[in-house]
This record gives structure tokens, sequence and C-alpha cells, in this order.
């Protein structure tokens, strides 16, 4: 039985992470001049750690019935490592409209977990967004969550699709770098052309002022995204004409052109710098200093202070050495600090992690041995032990390989807003044309993981969710039931009846919110949630969602399935209702791990197994007669304990924590009418003990046989919930063909998913062999590997093998 107190202080904890972490990062040096913006900006990112998350998923394309697989990556921010910050990941399914349709929370050991999403049979076709997040991420909102577009089909209802019409509706958005147009000063303005699906659309365009000249050409280059150079003029209004490849022609207006402002312009001065020019024609003086502040995930990398000439300008130098790889931020502040031009650079991560997947034949047969080798490597060709995940699929019209992978996913897509079409081509391609690729990316992807008035805000407010270090936070509330406001400081319980007992105690606070810190919470149980009734009985209580509420930032496109998709969709269906028939609920194993049982107040003083005594009638008598610590008494007609420290012979002046199953009991006359034969046990503590903010009179535990109250009617005012804890573990089963017989069985195997596994690793010579068997459906198939280095070394590879009829 475990009871946990949970506290504000729980943050300073993650300052000191942070604070560790700077230790292998260290800071550039700075002059006095820099330290207006340098100094703010070091505390508040030794303060703030960031979380990300990746998720694995066994393939993309599902029908309804079918199970979603999947493994979840914890890493920590700024050097990609494996954290252990996190207890619990939030995993989830959206629909179009941001309605959740599966929500399960996924248990974190050492920086991973994995789980499974069984998709009902009543879930309608069309596109979804797989979420996933920390209860810590939820501080900083849902751009920052994982999120991942995949396809249901149902089988078993009508598609209902309508036609789709050609449209004309695209988005066009312009992205001066730095943020502003400004009056007569040079700008380089990226823009970005999407259609209804998100997806990028290629146009040729003009910029036109208010006599209709052409002021500026431009086309998209890659996915929809192109720029070019522009020098507005003030009191001009621009507009862009853009022309599609098929003729098409759309008018979209350019941001309004500022009369005074600053801009920034970033451009390579030789293989290892960068120049910033920043130009200005606000009136500076010259006591008044501009600042440049370059970053890499908040990793400071240069901080420097500058005075704007003549003609305000001013240039800064970045040796590119010294940014870390990834995206970095350049922000340019005024003298001020306020923030007033900021852009992003790209630099491609050269010391990935190289995962080698080989199988031992490119073609083999049905229900055939597949034996399968990954050899993990780091840059220098040295092996490393690598936690990894692993999925084999067949490939075919529906089922593509297209999936986010990981390294692409935390060096480009977890740092940038909004949706980025094919990330894996930026760090798989090189040479010219992919420089001008990601350069425009990190010119209308301009964000960052933070606001700067939090930066420079003093004595900033306590993140409101705390991570959860040891388990699920439940969260609950408590509501004064006379004036319906929060009600802060109340001592507020939390009971799981169980044989394994868990009893949670916290207080709430101002807003009247409680969180309790459980420990070993799994599956969906009763528990209950109540107050000291002896105390105060006008309190409301209830439990609180820990998903996010927040929509998914995810653009899903227009659901549409060609006709020639059907005769391949109706297969699928028929080996999904085969399979399911056959499969005899076989398809997954259990995965039970062990609990701790131990009791949060440790040895009792005293236990007494009632079966070893005479049986009395009731437990007034019980205690009456055998357990001589615990004295039965009464006041005003209401029962209440007192406690007896046996060693020092005196009374104890609080009164007994009295508990039966592991729930408080404040109400004594309802636990005295209690049938005493359907108690087990009886753990008595006779000394004073204290817990978190409380103290008590010592412990009286009650236990009964199945661990479930039976029979005990529970307080009304008491708050009595069914709620889902960490989801169970679970292994994925595929059957084995060794023998002759297994090989010849006539039941047919129509898996799709021939293996899957979330918890795989190398060990330290870089290497593991496995091992599965193909199902009886032909085909193409792929391998795909996800891995992380302990050190946050990224990896991912695929492997395509073929499943003929006659292969020996």
């Amino acid at each position: 039985m475990q009871i946990r107190y949970s506290r504000i202080s729980s943050v300073p904890k993650i300052g000191m992470l942070c604070f560790l972490l700077f230790l292998f990062f260290p800071i550039p040096g700075k002059g006095q001049s820099a330290a207006p913006v340098l100094e703010p900006f070091q505390l508040f990112a030794k303060s703030n750690l960031q979380e990300k998350v990746f998720v694995h998923t066994d393939k993309n394309f599902y029908l309804a019935g079918e199970t979603i697989w999947f493994k979840v990556y914890n890493v920590e921010g700024m050097a990609h490592t494996s954290l252990i910050l996190s207890k619990v990941a939030y995993v989830e399914i959206l629909d179009k409209d941001n309605s959740p349709v599966l929500q399960v929370k996924v248990a974190l050991t050492d920086g991973s977990g994995q789980g499974y999403l069984i998709l009902p049979y009543s879930l309608p076709s069309g596109h979804f967004v797989l979420r996933a997040y920390t209860h810590w991420m939820k501080n900083t909102g849902a751009d920052y969550y994982f999120q991942k577009p995949f396809t249901v089909i149902n089988t078993f209802q009508k598609l209902g699709l309508k036609p789709i019409e050609f449209s004309t509706d695209y988005d066009v958005q312009f992205f001066p770098e730095g943020g502003d147009l400004v009056g007569n000063l040079q700008s380089k303005v990226a823009f970005k052309v999407t259609d209804i699906n998100g997806k990028g659309a290629s146009f040729i365009g003009w910029v036109l002022d208010q006599q209709n000249d052409t002021v500026a050409r431009f086309y998209t280059h890659k996915f929809g995204i192109g720029s070019f150079q522009f020098t507005p003029e003030p009191n001009q209004v621009y507009r862009a004409l853009l022309k599609s490849d098929n003729g098409h022609l759309i008018t979209r207006p350019l941001p309004i052109v500022k009369e005074k402002g600053t801009v920034m312009a970033v451009s390579e001065a030789g293989a290892n710098m960068l120049k910033v020019t920043v130009s200005s024609n606000l009136a500076y003086s010259a006591t008044q200093p501009m600042y440049l502040l370059v970053h890499t995930r908040q990793i400071p990398v240069l901080a420097e202070a500058r005075f704007p000439d003549a003609e305000g300008r001013m240039v800064f130098a970045v040796a590119k050495d010294k940014l870390g790889e990834g995206i970095s931020h350049l922000t340019v502040f005024n003298s001020e600090r306020k923030p007033v031009c900021e852009r992003l650079y790209f630099k491609k991560p050269t010391s990935l992690l190289t995962l080698q997947v080989a199988a031992d034949k490119r073609e083999t047969g049905p229900r055939a041995a597949v034996k399968l080798s990954v050899v993990a490597q780091r840059d220098n060709g040295q092996p490393t032990e690598v936690d990894f995940s692993l999925s084999v699929f067949q490939i075919d019209s529906l089922q593509t390989v297209e999936q986010p992978d990981i390294v692409s996913y935390l060096w480009l897509s977890s740092d940038l807003k909004g949706t980025v079409e094919a990330p894996g081509y930026y760090l798989s391609q090189a040479g010219p044309e992919a420089d001008i690729a990601i350069e425009n990316l990190m010119l209308t992807h301009g964000w960052r993981r933070f606001s700067w008035e939090k930066v420079f805000q003093k004595n900033s407010p306590a993140p409101f969710f705390l991570p959860e270090y040891t388990g699920h936070l439940v969260q609950a509330k408590v509501v004064d039931s006379k004036t319906g406001l929060p009600a802060p400081g109340v001592q507020t319980y939390l009971t799981i009846p169980s044989r394994q007992i868990r009893l949670y105690g916290a207080q709430s606070n101002q807003d009247g919110v409680v969180f309790f810190e459980t420990k070993d919470f799994k599956g969906i149980r009763d528990v209950v949630l109540q107050t000291n009734t002896r105390k105060d009985s006008s309190y409301q209580l209830e439990t609180v969602s820990p998903f996010s509420p927040q929509n998914a930032t995810l653009t899903l496109p227009t659901f549409d399935l060609p006709e020639h998709f059907y005769q391949n969709l109706e297969a699928k269906n028929v080996h999904l209702q085969v399979q399911n028939h056959f499969s005899l609920g076989n398809d997954t194993l259990p995965n039970l791990l062990p609990i701790d049982t131990t009791t949060f107040y440790g040895q009792p003083s005293r236990t007494y197994f009632l079966d070893y005594y005479n049986r009395f009638p009731t437990l007034e008598d019980v205690l009456k007669e055998y357990v001589s610590p615990v004295m039965v008494r009464k006041r005003k007609g209401k029962f209440y304990f007192v406690m007896i420290d046996e060693q020092r012979k005196e009374t104890l002046p609080e009164e007994p924590l009295v508990l039966l199953d592991g729930m408080p009991v404040f109400d004594l006359d309802r636990l005295m009418v209690y049938n005493p034969k359907k108690v087990r046990k009886l753990e008595v503590i006779y000394k004073q003990y204290f817990h978190g903010p409380f103290t008590y009179g010592g412990i009286v535990s009650f236990s009964t046989y199945n661990g479930a109250m039976e029979g005990y009617e529970v307080d009304p005012k008491a708050l009595l919930v069914e709620y889902e804890g960490l989801q169970p573990t679970r292994e994925f089963y595929h059957p084995v063909y060794q023998s002759p017989e297994q090989i010849a069985n006539r039941i047919p195997d129509l898996r799709n998913v021939l293996y899957w596994a979330g918890d795989m690793r190398t060990g330290k010579l870089g290497k593991k062999e496995i091992e599965f068997y193909t199902s009886d459906k032909l085909g193409k198939y792929v391998v795909v590997v996800q891995g992380l280095t302990q050190d946050g070394k990224a990896g991912s590879s695929t492997y395509t093998f073929e499943v003929k009829k006659a292969v020996q």
C-alpha cells in the first residue's frame, strides 16, 4: 500500500535537471553588454526543461477492428537524450472534429514505453490523428505534442464518399525574413502555397503594386515553398498574382508595409561563417545597443551587442561550428529587450545513428522463418547499444511505407510549428537544391517553444502541470458545496480498494485542485475520493481528465478512396474477418510485471489474522477482546478510537487513521456495524504517525478477503467513480511454424503485420538477431526500424522482402 503527497516543490528538481544538462553544454563567453538578454535567457532555460515525444506505430493504414501497436520515445528537448522525468505518456486518437475516439495512459520506463489501441468496429472511415504528450508538456501547449495522421476504413459500413470537386481554395502565406516588411529596406520574402489537404502546390507568381506594376517575380521551389527578394516602398499596398500549373489564377495580399521598423538578413559568408545584417530606419541613438541572441534548442550559442551606424545598419558574424546541429534561433532585440526580428537556421546533423537491417533472404514462402539482423553503429563506425522498435508489415496500394521517422522528427518537425511535408527529404538529400529547400523551410516556420515575455518576466509563476516522476497523477477538484467556489487547503484522500491496498493523500491548492501521485495504478478500477467528513462535510469532489482539451494542430486531408482500391479493400475485409474468427483471442499475450505490495506505513506494530482467533459478532467485540492497543470509545453517541502506545504506556493525543481495504473511514459508526466475518486481518501501528502535512495517532487498518470492501456502504459524501489507470502491457502474438504439423495446419493465417516489437535492444555489441514467420499472404513486406541511444543519437532504417508461392 502506498500513500503519497503531491507538492509544487517538485519543480526545483526540474531546474536541477536543466542545470546538469548545461554542465555538458558550456555557454559561450559574453561581454557585459549582452548580459541584459543572455542572463535572463540562461535562467529561463535552466528552469524550463523541454520534453519531446515520438511515437512509432506498426503501420499507418488500418481497418476498423484492427489493433494499432505503438512505442513511445520520450526525450529531453535539448540533446534528445532519453529522459526519466516523466513516467507516463498520454496517447489518443482524434477524429476530424477533434473529438477523442480512444485515449490511453502508457507507462514510461527509462524514457520509453509500449502500448496498443484497438480500433472499434463502430469507427467510421476517415483520416484520424494519433497524438501523444506528457503531463509536463501540457504547460507549453498542443503545438509541441507529437501528431501523426493515419487512415481507417470501416468495411462494415458504407463509405458514403461524395465526389471530390476540384478546389481553387489555396492557402497562400508570405513570411518576410525577420518578421516584417519595412519601407525602403530590402527583405527576402518566403511564401508557402498549400491546397485544401495541406499539400504543397506548384505556382509561379508576380508581386504587383497599386499601379499594377510588377516589382518582383517568384516561383515555388519544393513542396509549394519558395522565396524572393523585395524592397517595398512606404505607403504602398502590394498583392501577389499566382498562376498554377493548370493556368488557374489567384490573388492574395502581401503583408502590410511598415513605415518604420527593423529587418534582418542571414547569408552565407564563406563555408564556415554566417553573416547577420540588421537594418533599421528607426532613430536609434549611439547609446542604444541592439542585441543578437543565437541559441540551439535553448542552448545559448552567441550573445552580442552592436550599435547602429549612421545608416541604421549592424553586422554580426556567427561561426557555424558554434551552432548546434538542427534548428537554431537568431533573435534581434532592441535596447529595451523587445524582440524585433527573428528567424531560423538549420545545420544538418552529422552525428547520426546508423541502423543496418538485413534478412537471410530477399524472397521466401508462406509460413517460412525469416531471420533478421539489426546492427547499430555510431558515425565513427563503433557499435552501440540502442533501444529500438521494429515492425514488419505488408505494403500495397493502400498500405505504404510513408511514416514519420524518428530522425527527421527530432531534428526537424518537433521544432517547427505546423506540418512539414516530407520531412525526411531535408535530412536525406544534399546539394544546392536541398540547401535552397531547407532555407525556404526555415523562413516559413519562424517560431519558438516559449515567449520572450516569459523569459524577461520576474517571478514567473510555477508551471501548473507537474511532471509525473513516479506514476500517474490523478487530478481532482474540491468545491465548497455551499458557495460553489474552489476550496483550498482541504485534506483529501484517494483510495483504490484491492488486495494491494493503495491510499494517497494530498491537500488542495488555492484553486481547489489536488493531485494524487499514484504508483502501479493499472487498468480500470473503482476509486474512492473523500475528505474528512468529521471535520467538514460540505465539500464536493470531482475528477479532472488528464488528457489535453486543446485541439490538434494538424490539418487532415479530405477523405477519399479511388475506386481502383476497392478490390484490394474487399480482400482485406475478408482477411480481417477470417483472421479474427480463427485467432480465438490469441492475438495478444499479457505481459505481467511484478507489483510493489509494500504498505505505505511499512511494518505494522501488531498484525491480527482474525481466523486465528475466536470470531465475535461485532467489530467492537473484536477490538475490545484482543486488540489491546485500540480502545473503543463513544462521544455524544458516536464511536471513536483511542490509540495506546504500548511501549510508552500512554495514549496518543490524535485519533488514529482508520482504513478499510485502504479507504479512510471517518464515520466509525458505519464501520462498527460491518460484518467482522468479512475481515481477514487487522494491522495496527500504535505510535504517532507523520505523513506529509498530516499527523495521526497511529493507524488501524482492516483488510477484507477480496480487498473490495464487500458489503460495506461507502459514505454518500464520498465520490465513488470508475477510473482508468495506466494501460496494462501486452505482447504482440505471432505464430511459430517449426514442425511439419504446424506448417500443415489448415487454420488460415492471414496476418498483414507479421511482427511487432516495441522493447528491443541491441546490447553493447550493437547487434540483435530476430526471427519470425511469414503468413499465408503473398506479396511485398517491409521492415521498419526506429531507434535511439541513451545519449540521444537517433536512427531509422527500412528493408523489404517478398513472400512468394513456390520458394524453397
